[in-house]
Formats: structure tokens, C-alpha cells, sequence
């Protein structure tokens, strides 16, 4: 089989992939090592620790608490989402990992413009109607907001 020319391809160095351990952002991970692999660029992983995330939105209604793993070790739990998450990248490419702490699209927007990322990919988190306008969408503010190109995996 052919090699894809990637000449005609837009070459991507640095792509960063926020995570949230949903199955769409394994998705996101997923494209972002195809995209990878075409431009032999680096795949950074960026977990955001945000208390109200870590407990899903039907749960908070109904008054569940956030897991005692997040409340009493919020940085082992992050590192733990990353090594995970890492696992799904291929040893041959380059990748690192990070978490900050703040609210989600906020935190990585400016973490992209910070690092100056080429795009960032990102998963959907497929929120129904009703969360959607209650909680809003990450991946509707990063695409809004974001400074270098944006892709939304579903």
C-alpha cells in the first residue's frame, strides 16, 4: 500500500489532547495519533482537575459526592487519568503529559496559547439537551476561544 503524500497534508509539530476519560476522548487520542504518525509530531495529553467533573452531572442532581479517590488525592487521580490515557499513544511517538486545575475550557484554552500548540483535539462529550444548556460544552468554548486550530472527535 502507498504511503499518503504528506506534502499536501497541513503538518501538525505540537498537538494537545484534553482528556476527561470518556470514551470520546479516547476517540481524540485515537485521531490524534493518526495525526501523529503523518507529520511525526509530539502528542501532548492535558487532564484538568475540576471537582465537579470528576462526579457525572445525573449523580450531582441526585446529590452524589465526588469519589474519595479525587477528594483525597486530587494529583495521584490526574496522573492517574494521564498514565492511562498514555497507554493509548504508541512508544514511538513523542508525548507528554499535564493537569492543571481550573475550570475545563478555560484552562485549556490558555494552556494551548501558553504552549503555542499547532491544534488541539479534542473529544465531544455527547451532553443531551438539557445538560448541555445547564453545564454548557467544553469542546463549544474550546472551539470558540482556542487561538490555534481546533478538532472535535465523536
Amino acid at each position: 500500500m502507498d504511503q499518503p503524500d504528506t506534502k499536501s497534508c497541513i503538518q501538525y509539530k505540537q498537538i494537545l489532547v484534553p482528556i476527561d476519560g470518556s470514551e470520546n476522548s479516547c476517540r481524540a487520542i485515537a485521531a490524534a495519533v493518526d495525526m501523529a504518525e503523518l507529520s511525526q509530531a509530539t502528542i501532548s495529553i492535558l487532564y484538568i482537575l475540576t471537582f465537579s467533573q470528576q462526579t457525572p452531572l445525573q449523580k450531582q442532581i441526585h446529590g452524589d459526592k465526588v469519589p474519595h479517590e479525587v477528594r483525597s488525592n486530587p494529583v495521584a487521580f490526574a496522573k492517574s487519568m494521564l498514565k492511562d490515557a498514555g497507554k493509548l499513544i504508541p512508544k514511538h511517538i513523542p508525548r507528554h503529559t499535564y493537569y492543571e486545575i481550573g475550570e475545563p475550557g478555560i484552562a485549556i484554552t490558555d494552556f494551548a496559547q501558553r504552549n503555542h500548540y499547532d491544534v488541539i483535539v479534542i473529544g465531544s462529550r455527547g451532553l443531551n439537551f438539557l445538560s448541555g444548556i445547564w453545564q454548557g460544552s467544553v469542546s463549544k468554548y474550546v472551539t470558540a476561544n482556542a487561538q490555534c486550530s481546533v478538532l472535535i472527535i465523536k
